[in-house]
């Protein structure tokens, strides 16, 4: 709801970094990071930028090889940029209750792949 234009750019040109393979990486680790920051820059809720950006910071060691493992099959990648995409659109439309609930539905998806990960090592 908050957003600026130069916050809805922000958040795209991280989507769109995200959705380009870095060499031969399928995965960027400071793209993704570049998104969800750039989503919490347009709450304009300082603390909430703050907050997100030390949980990536501590979450890096163990959330980063799940994002690289999850990115190597080409449907999880579709999966990931289609919460990605649809999150970006419903920020622009600036519809928080959409916004709020494709981003749960990502995190969600995230969190049972970061136990299946975990579970299994």
């Amino acid at each position: 709801m908050n957003r600026s234009d130069d916050d809805l750019v922000a958040i795209a040109s991280a989507l769109a970094l995200f959705s380009q393979p870095s060499g031969e990486a399928l995965f960027s680790w400071d793209a993704d990071q570049q998104f969800h920051i750039a989503i919490a820059n347009a709450t304009q809720n300082f603390l909430r930028t703050h907050v997100l950006t030390n949980i990536f910071s501590l979450s890096q060691e163990f959330l980063q090889p799940v994002l690289l493992e999850a990115f190597k099959h080409s449907d999880n990648r579709a999966v990931i940029l289609g919460h990605h995409a649809a999150i970006y659109r419903a920020i622009e439309q600036q519809n928080a209750d959409v916004a709020r609930g494709c981003m749960d539905e990502h995190l969600c998806w995230t969190n049972e792949h970061l136990v299946e990960w975990l579970d299994a090592k």
